[in-house]
């Protein structure tokens, strides 16, 4: 049987925290089961604010990782929360054919979309 994961990334002030769920499984309550969860410390976070993106890209590393050593699987996708006082957002869709017969993203892919 197939998988059908969903993640989903919160970026706090203080911490970072991913879920991984198997929407395949669910739970006593009829939702999908929780199969591994990361936390990391937030840096790069001031007040709401982010201050550097580098160390606000690093706690999110760090808890994804974390959650995917749990769950067992590599995350593809993800839902990201970040909330704080005056934040705005612009939502941005990109394609790019990957250079790698396996379909892994390299950094020369992410290059491509800039």
């Amino acid at each position: 049987m197939a998988r059908n994961i969903i993640t989903g990334i919160d970026v706090g002030t203080n911490f970072t925290k991913a879920v991984i769920s198997d929407t395949r499984e669910l739970n006593e309550r009829g939702l999908p089961k929780v199969i591994g969860a990361g936390l990391a410390e937030t840096r790069g976070v001031r007040h709401g604010y982010v201050t550097n993106l580098r160390d606000v890209s690093e706690s999110v590393r760090r808890a994804v990782k974390a959650a995917e050593d749990k769950a067992g699987v590599k995350v593809k996708k993800a839902f990201l929360g970040v909330g704080g006082i005056g934040l705005g957002s612009v939502v941005v869709s990109s394609a790019v054919m990957t250079s790698r017969a396996d379909a892994e993203i390299t950094q020369l892919d992410l290059d491509k979309l800039r």
